[in-house]
């Protein structure tokens, strides 16, 4: 399981920008809900896949919907910054 997890943060991590933290589709197929907390130093309080597009690159990672993601290269969510899960 912990094998499963981290292909799928490291997978994540090649993928993740503003637009998925928007909940905005980004080309590998992927739509995500982001809960985030603050104004001027905002913090990644959540971060769950809502969707995945048919035979998109997410899909053949094995990405599902519904997914909670618990951290971006090592910065644990809740609580990591957004300027880094941005990065």
């Amino acid at each position: 399981m912990f094998i499963f997890m981290f292909k799928i943060i490291i997978i994540l991590i090649s993928i993740i920008s503003f637009n998925a933290l928007a909940a905005e589709e980004v080309k590998l197929g992927v739509v995500g809900n982001v809960g985030a907390d603050g104004f001027f130093s905002p913090k990644v309080m959540s971060f769950i896949i809502e969707n995945i597009k048919p035979n998109s690159p997410a899909e053949k990672a094995g990405i599902v919907a519904g997914q909670k993601i618990i951290s971006i290269e090592g910065c644990k969510i809740p609580g990591c910054p957004a300027s880094k899960a941005k990065n």
